[in-house]
């Protein structure tokens, strides 16, 4: 009987080892629209909206500031594409965010943000994580990106106009390297 109670033991602690590397059971790493939280480790990523921005109009010129040299202009056939993301830690620890998306279109067309430059106040940093704080979100209550009409941090992207006929989109995140998982949003382009 000794023998038996460690045994029942190890068998306990491998049984929720295994459990723990599934995931937790309520975990969402899909939605069919834009609005629906994604998990991804310990944050929830949500997509206010998406939409093509239109150079010309002085409601969206500000969404474009910060583009890299050379990437400035759009050329014959492209279209800007935001994604206006946002994420919320409900967990007790800070938290960073992910800084890999692609966006793919129905042709398995893959696209990527843009790195935009400190005076796009509306920038979701690609090339570096953000600390989010336990119980907080990004873009941070008060700062322009979460006060603006579209209430998300900024991914920007050049489309070729074709591939918006190549709906539905897919926006990919990607979780940090402690946790390679994908989450996936369908976009109501």
């Amino acid at each position: 009987m000794c023998l038996r109670r460690p045994a029942l033991l190890l068998l306990v602690a491998l049984a929720a080892v295994a459990l723990a590397a599934c995931g937790r059971p309520d975990q969402v790493l899909e939605a069919e629209t834009e609005g629906v939280y994604v998990d991804l480790s310990e944050l929830q990523y949500q997509v206010q909206v998406s939409r093509q921005l239109n150079p010309g109009d002085p409601a969206d010129q500000p969404y474009l500031r910060g583009l890299p040299a050379g990437r400035q202009e759009l050329d014959p056939g492209e279209a800007w594409f935001a994604i206006f993301l946002r994420v919320n830690n409900p967990s007790a620890q800070p938290q960073p965010t992910a800084t890999e998306f692609e966006v793919l279109d129905s042709q398995e067309n893959e696209f990527f943000p843009l790195p935009l430059g400190p005076e796009n106040l509306y920038d979701w940093p690609v090339t570096e994580p953000v600390l989010v704080p336990p119980g907080d979100l990004f873009p941070p209550v008060g700062s322009p990106a979460a006060e603006s009409s579209s209430a998300g941090a900024l991914l920007l992207f050049k489309i070729p106009i074709a591939s918006l006929q190549n709906r539905p989109f897919e926006l990919i995140i990607e979780g940090p390297e402690t946790d390679p998982v994908e989450a996936e949003i369908s976009l109501d382009v």
